[in-house]
C-alpha cells in the first residue's frame, strides 16, 4: 500500500483510483485503475467507482482529478461504509480515516476534505456535484430569518426609490372605484376611518374592506385584521387642553409573520405609493406609524403619540443640608 500511494502522487504517475479496505486489521490496496487516454476525471468518475459502492460493503477510494496545486495532481479521498454494514466496520473505518489520509499525504487532497457516503448515489459523480453546491451555498436561514432578509430588500429598494423622488413605476396598483370614493370623503370630512387592503388576484389592487363616518379613539384597534397587514387612515378628534382637535394619523399594520412574504413584500413596497395617492387626494397625515398589533392604537398609545408627556428639565434640586454635629449632647 505504502508503494503505490508512492507511485500515485508521483511526477509521472498515470494512476486515477485507488481502493484501500481494512483486512485483518491491517490496510490493503485491493485494487486501482490508470488514466484511460483522452478521458477526463469526469469520463472515469461513476466507472471507476460504481464496481465498488456494494450493499454492506466499506472501503477508502482514492481518485485522483485533473486539477493540480505546488505537489502535483490533486486527489479525492473518500470513505463508503453502507448502511447494512456491520456496526464493527463502521467505528473501525470511521476511527482510522485520519490514519489513511496522513499515509497518502494531506497536501495532495483536495480541499473538498473527507467525502463519506452510506449509499452509492452518495458518491456518484451527480452526488459529487451535490457536494460541491451544497459546499458553495450560503448558511441556510430559518423561515422567519429568510423572510426578515427578503422584507428588509424590499424596503432598502423602496428607501432608495423615495430618496431619489423618482416615480413608483412598478410598485404601482390599480385603485379601485370603491377605494378611490372612500379617499374622496375622507379627504373632505365625511369619514373618519377608511381601511386600504391590497387585493392580489386577479390583479393588484387598492380596496376598501371597510369604513366608517364616525370613529372614536378608543375603537380604532378592534377595526385592525390579525392575520393580515392593511393600511389605515383614521381621524382623531378628541380635546386636548380645552382645544377641539382632528390630526389625521395613517398607520401601516403588519401583524408579525402570520401573513405570507408575498403579502407582506407586496404591502411594504406599496406604501409609498399609497401615500402617493393619498396626496392626490388632498390627504397629508399628521403622523405615520407602523405597528404589529392592535394594541398598539389604542387611546392610551393615541394620546402618546400626539400629545407626548413633557418632561421638565429645568427641575432644580435643593441644596443639601449639612450633616448634623457629632457628639452632641
Amino acid at each position: 500500500l505504502s508503494q503505490a500511494f508512492a507511485e500515485a502522487v508521483a511526477e509521472d504517475s498515470n494512476w486515477r483510483f485507488l481502493k484501500v479496505v481494512i483486512r485483518d486489521e491491517s490496510l490493503e490496496l485491493e485494487t486501482r485503475a490508470q488514466v484511460r487516454p483522452g478521458a477526463t476525471w469526469r469520463d472515469q468518475f461513476d466507472e471507476c467507482l460504481t464496481p465498488h459502492l456494494v450493499k454492506g460493503g466499506a472501503c477508502y477510494l482514492f481518485y485522483r482529478l485533473d486539477s493540480t496545486n505546488s505537489y502535483g495532481y490533486q486527489w479525492l479521498f473518500m470513505q463508503y461504509v453502507h448502511d447494512s454494514a456491520p456496526i464493527r466496520a463502521k467505528m473501525l473505518y470511521s476511527a482510522t480515516a485520519a490514519t489513511v489520509k496522513r499515509a497518502f499525504g494531506g497536501e495532495h487532497l483536495a480541499s473538498e476534505g473527507t467525502l463519506t457516503g452510506t449509499q452509492p448515489e452518495d458518491l456518484c459523480l451527480s452526488g459529487y456535484d451535490r457536494h460541491l453546491a451544497s459546499a458553495s451555498a450560503p448558511p441556510p436561514l430559518t423561515q422567519a430569518e429568510e423572510e426578515r432578509a427578503m422584507v428588509r430588500e424590499m424596503e432598502r429598494v423602496q428607501a432608495g426609490i423615495d430618496e431619489r423622488q423618482q416615480t413608483l413605476a412598478g410598485v404601482g396598483f390599480n385603485v379601485s372605484d370603491e377605494a378611490a370614493d372612500a379617499l374622496r370623503q375622507f379627504a373632505a370630512g365625511k369619514l373618519d376611518y377608511v381601511q386600504v387592503s391590497i387585493s392580489l388576484r386577479p390583479v393588484e389592487e387598492l380596496r376598501c374592506p371597510d369604513r366608517a363616518e364616525r370613529l372614536a379613539g378608543d375603537q380604532l384597534g378592534s377595526r385592525v385584521p390579525e392575520d393580515s397587514p392593511r393600511y389605515h387612515l383614521f381621524r382623531y378628534r378628541h380635546r386636548h387642553e380645552g382645544a377641539s382637535l382632528a390630526p389625521v394619523l395613517f398607520a401601516y399594520s403588519m401583524p408579525g409573520y402570520k401573513c405570507p412574504i408575498k403579502e407582506r413584500m407586496v404591502y411594504s413596497s406599496g406604501r409609498a405609493f399609497f401615500l402617493q395617492q393619498c396626496s392626490q387626494f388632498g390627504i397629508e397625515p399628521d403622523r405615520r406609524l407602523e405597528v404589529d398589533s392592535a394594541s398598539e392604537l389604542s387611546e392610551s398609545a393615541l394620546q402618546t403619540e400626539f400629545h407626548p408627556p413633557q418632561v421638565d428639565s429645568g427641575q432644580k434640586f435643593g441644596k443639601p443640608k449639612p450633616p448634623g454635629r457629632r457628639g452632641g449632647k
